[in-house]
């Protein structure tokens, strides 16, 4: 199959993906996509094409994708798993794809953890017999915690242990080399922010923004589904020495959380990937898609820099939609806090008056998995 396309984005299962192909075909930019699956979100308007693989796997992704390189599009992989996928097949499909990393070690997650370590919470790898990580974890990193896959297990959620107790049973259900334990940064919602920069040509920062976010499901371990753009100098501090020196090249995004105790800032994650709050820059104008797109076409980098506070909210409206009835569940923020923060104008992660059918799509996807749910909690079906 030929693709017309000058633009070839990898999973259009997220918002961050729609954020893309809006932002670029608003732009003119002719964009396809590569799924394993049909997408809840339906075809974009600015989709040109929607291409499934024939089959499951990393060798059939790499050789649809090999299918579709004839014209060098620019690739976008839009989650940190096909980042990862890219880095590891880097050589082969830098040679048929146009995007800017430099080198595999710029993508890898590894590198980039290991970029960063010194500045993240306290982490202990699983090894040894039960009893014995139980008493030092206790002993080490304390309860609560998180347990968190390795880099290849990314798609694994992240588990919030309360108690030793609660460690132990975790413990009985995975795979020791798989995971590793990191120390939980106390903290309210609010106590964590991003951070997404774009370095141009031989490592220019060209632009960056920063975020609080307000609400996050599940509560204590899950993404953010609202948040607000906050100017906050002290991220970028942390995080652009670093990547400068390191030559770095293409899109970055880093979360943080703020100990509630001692007011240290740690990273908390850090990739070279689109941030799930894409659709919110790109309506601010930190364009972060067309800068890729134009970086990786050989085209100049406009520069734009958020230092100051736009009072912009961001809401992922489904997934907020659960983090909100969770904390009126537990009682962790009131109604009338949630009332407050809603005041805001705000960007939908989803609907979009000039691409309606995603988020159409996106309700009948949400509506038909709640009747299942609730048929499958009736009682003639227990």
């Amino acid at each position: 199959m030929t693709l017309e396309a000058t633009a070839l984005v990898l999973d259009g299962h997220n918002s961050t993906a729609l954020a893309i192909l809006r932002n670029l075909g608003r732009r003119g930019i002719s964009v396809a996509t590569l799924d394993a699956a049909p997408s809840d979100y339906g075809i974009s308007r600015y989709a040109k094409d929607s291409v499934l693989l024939p089959e499951a796997g990393e060798t059939a992704l790499l050789e649809s994708l090999l299918a579709l390189s004839e014209n060098k599009p620019v690739l976008f992989p839009t989650t940190p798993v096909y980042v990862d996928f890219v880095a590891r097949n880097f050589s082969v499909l830098k040679a048929h794809f146009r995007f800017p990393a430099p080198s595999a070690e710029s993508l890898a997650a590894g590198a980039m953890t290991d970029l960063f370590r010194d500045l993240m919470p306290p982490q202990r790898d699983l090894y040894g017999s039960k009893d014995d990580l139980v008493l030092e974890i206790a002993t080490s990193l304390g309860f609560p915690c998180l347990i968190k896959a390795r880099d290849g297990k990314k798609e694994v959620p992240i588990q919030y242990i309360a108690s030793a107790a609660a460690f132990s049973r975790a413990l009985e259900k995975i795979e020791a080399e798989d995971f590793y334990v990191e120390r939980y940064v106390p903290g309210e919602a609010s106590d964590n922010y991003a951070a997404s920069l774009y370095y141009g040509g031989a490592g220019e920062l060209s632009g960056f923004v920063t975020t609080q976010v307000l609400r996050q499901y599940p509560e204590f371990v899950g993404e953010a589904t609202y948040v607000k753009q906050k100017w906050i100098p002290e991220l970028i501090g942390l995080v652009h020495p670093r990547l400068k020196a390191a030559g770095f090249r293409g899109i970055f995004h880093a979360t943080f959380k703020r100990d509630e105790f001692s007011r240290k800032v740690y990273i908390t994650g850090a990739e070279a990937c689109f941030s799930p709050e894409t659709e919110l820059f790109t309506h601010l104008g930190f364009e972060t898609p067309y800068l890729y797109y134009l970086d990786s076409t050989g085209e100049a980098v406009p520069k734009i820099f958020f230092q100051s506070d736009t009072n912009c909210h961001f809401r992922d409206g489904w997934r907020d939609m659960a983090g909100v009835a969770s904390y009126l569940k537990t009682g962790h923020m009131g109604l009338m806090k949630m009332i407050a923060d809603y005041k805001f104008r705000k960007i939908p992660a989803t609907w979009a008056w000039d691409d309606m059918g995603p988020g159409l799509n996106k309700l009948g996807a949400e509506a038909a998995c709640g009747a299942r749910n609730l048929y499958d909690k009736l009682p003639f079906n227990k």
